[in-house]
């Protein structure tokens, strides 16, 4: 099962169309089963689609751009987080090639407020792996040192969650805000949660997922480690994993990680 997770960067990128035609090139070629995505934002101005899906929902966008060449059909799910730079709907969602069982979006965050940038909504999947019931959610937490939106108490309430069905192997992937030198990462496997991505490659503790936009005033200046793929089991386990769009290739302000498991024997 190939598993992928990218911070869109809530329409903040240069050359955005083409930019999104590149990952959904990148999901065809690697042939990815569920990607995950933050910061996957629309505007508030724009005509719906469909439901409260908006023509220029960055998923609807990236999962037809998928579907126009993929000899699978890819399905996604976006829902609604808050708002963000006073015109766009800023949310969490997921592309997958697997067909959807079960949809679910909670806040862990202490606030729901949708004019609130920090605001948390996590989005679970239901899907199968032939007959292997996976749950996989896409995250997007806060800053551990944040006085008013604590990672610790996002973390706790999303530990709760996954722990409604202990015995489903879950996948649990996206941005988490804090490098793995911190004891915010410290905390995540101190609940028996794998990093997968260190699984299939041992060194790459210190490989950086967040590139600090070039000319943004940003209180963490340096390039960090942010965004995994963390499962609560080795039921499967990572036997490849890399980044996809560095500096030189940036699709967004962070990079893709990729994880392929393998489900034991």
């Amino acid at each position: 099962m190939k598993i992928m997770a990218l911070n869109l960067n809530s329409y903040q990128e240069d050359n955005q169309e083409e930019k999104f035609r590149r990952i959904a090139d990148k999901i065809i070629d690697e042939e990815i089963d569920a990607m995950c995505f933050s910061e996957a934002s629309q505007r508030i101005n724009t005509p719906y689609a469909h439901d409260h899906i908006r023509e220029d929902n960055a998923l609807k966008i990236i999962c037809d751009m998928v579907n126009e060449k993929a000899k699978d059909t890819y399905h996604y799910a976006w829902d609604f987080s808050h708002f963000g730079f006073t015109i766009y709907e800023e949310g969490i969602g997921i592309i997958t090639r697997c067909p959807i069982e079960k949809v679910e979006c909670r806040y862990i965050s202490k606030t729901a407020d949708t004019f609130s940038y920090k605001s948390r909504k996590v989005m679970k999947i239901t899907l199968w792996d032939h007959d292997q019931k996976i749950n996989v959610y896409s995250v997007h937490l806060g800053w551990g040192d944040d006085e008013y939106e604590p990672f610790e108490y996002q973390f706790q309430q999303l530990d709760q969650w996954i722990k409604e069905e202990p015995d489903v192997f879950t996948v649990i992937s996206g941005d988490f805000s804090n490098d793995y030198n911190t004891r915010y990462y410290d905390m995540v496997v101190s609940q028996a949660y794998i990093d997968q991505y260190l699984q299939a490659n041992p060194e790459g503790m210190n490989d950086y997922t967040f590139i600090n936009p070039s000319g943004i005033e940003f209180r963490h200046a340096e390039k960090l480690r942010l965004d995994y793929v963390f499962t609560n089991t080795n039921d499967y386990r990572a036997i490849d994993a890399k980044r996809f769009f560095l500096e030189g290739d940036r699709v967004s302000d962070h990079v893709a990680i990729y994880v392929e498991l393998e489900k034991a024997a």
